[in-house]
């Protein structure tokens, strides 16, 4: 991702996240691929920094850093501290990417897949059900 312009649209408000750092980024990305539950900071260092050695502040300036960016875009209480948990967003926002122009909407992507398995299935058993009534005639 770093030839592309990651943007965060919120309330169809277009934050550009110029400014950024990757992981700072790569932790957002995280929080919106979680959305609505409760990222731990296990869970984020991991995601972000993998194997590195980094600091217990890390997280914590890291969002800072993204709470800036955001209040400095008018976009206020986003991320929500749950403390002894972790971190989690107060809603739902979508990331675009202006190296592909195609808007991204990550945490839409698992409801498409789980609306088609669920339409599938009714079809299936309706299909299923309209043999058996078929053969009992």
């Amino acid at each position: 991702m770093a030839n592309s312009k990651n943007i965060l649209i919120c309330n169809s408000i277009r934050i550009d996240l110029t400014g950024l750092q990757s992981v700072e980024v790569s932790l957002l990305r995280f929080l919106v691929l979680k959305y609505p539950n409760i990222c731990s900071k296990a869970q984020i260092y991991e995601y972000c920094w993998g194997d590195k050695i980094v600091t217990d502040n890390s997280i914590r300036v890291a969002v800072s850093n993204i709470r800036q960016k955001l209040d400095s875009n008018g976009i206020n209480d986003l991320i929500i501290t749950k403390r002894n948990e972790g971190y989690s967003l107060s809603k739902k926002v979508f990331f675009s990417s202006e190296k592909s122009n195609h808007l991204k909407k990550t945490s839409l992507i698992f409801d498409k897949y789980f609306h088609t398995n669920i339409l599938l299935t009714i079809l299936n058993g309706l299909l299923i059900y309209f043999y058996i009534w078929i053969f009992s005639l």
